[in-house]
């Protein structure tokens, strides 16, 4: 079987995939050798270069020095957390060694979460500060009818429109439409999953739709055109804070958790000394930016 190679590298997750690769290779000859100081982290120049290429085959132009610090910051911090996790003896009679050891430091970090829960106080300015974040997304009730294209080929909005015309008249509804896995009926559906089924216009257009009780489109989708009906709609809202102060609670104990483990991977960061090496060709681009 042959692979068409420029159309794999215009698919977005093909790019996903080759910069992965292109990490894992580099971060694994990474690995300090033996005798490499303890208090020193280097990343070579020949890795960064490497780093440099692939992201330019894949994505066709040049990485910023932001996006290459952003793609090495992790494996620092492994390593970071690692040769500490080693330095406390946290490997003894542990099988996957690495990522335990990781994941064994980010637990003791947690140790210095304060004991005490959140305060009335605190549970109400964390809520005022991300009320977005808690926002419940407005909701439709609809049916609706599916026309496929490849029913009625460039005649596809006609038809729709036709139907439409003749629903208006009070035609009845299940005589129209194509037989399809989309579903007639929907409840309580949100933007965001109308958009990962059918796509963003097809979940903008409903959603903008009123609770009339008339027939509505021609709306496009990933599949098709549909004439819409909703039959119910809830607007967007903000729940008050007693209503889901445990979720409130959770998010917030969730960022102080984040907060304290990456101060405390900040504060063992200090103690390393991060060189990172930077081949000519590549600081003379950034230079020229």
């Amino acid at each position: 079987m042959r692979i068409d190679l420029t159309k794999f590298l215009k698919d977005p997750l093909a790019h996903f995939v080759l910069l992965g690769a292109a990490i894992f290779v580099a971060f694994w000859l990474l690995e300090d050798e033996p005798g490499a100081d303890e208090r020193q982290i280097v990343i070579p120049e020949a890795e960064i270069d490497g780093l440099w290429g692939a992201m330019s085959m894949i994505y066709g132009r040049a990485p910023s020095e932001a996006e290459i610090e952003q793609l090495i910051e992790p494996r620092i911090r492994e390593e970071v957390l690692y040769r500490e996790a080693l330095a406390l003896g946290l490997d003894r009679d542990d099988s996957q060694v690495r990522q335990r050891l990781v994941e064994k430091m980010t637990f003791l970090s947690e140790d210095l979460l304060p004991a005490e829960p959140p305060s009335d106080e605190e549970v109400a300015a964390f809520f005022e500060a991300n009320s977005e974040t808690f926002v419940e997304p407005a909701r439709v009730d609809f049916e609706q009818l599916y026309f496929s294209p490849s029913a009625h080929g460039d005649g596809i909005i006609a038809a729709a429109e036709d139907a439409l015309g003749a629903l208006a008249g009070g035609a009845d509804p299940d005589t129209f439409g194509d037989s399809s896995t989309v579903p007639r009926v929907r409840e309580a559906a949100t933007a965001e999953a109308l958009s990962a089924d059918l796509g963003e216009e097809y979940a903008t257009g409903v959603l903008a739709l009123a609770e009339d009780g008339a027939w509505h489109g021609p709306i496009r989708s990933f599949f098709g055109v549909h004439l819409v009906r909703v039959t119910a709609r809830t607007e967007a809202r903000t729940p008050a804070l007693e209503e889901i102060r445990e979720r409130v609670v959770s998010a917030l104990n969730a960022e102080r958790r984040r907060d304290v483990n990456e101060q405390a991977y900040r504060d063992l960061r200090e103690r390393y000394d991060i060189v990172i090496e930077i081949p000519d060709a590549v600081r003379e681009a950034w230079q020229s930016e």
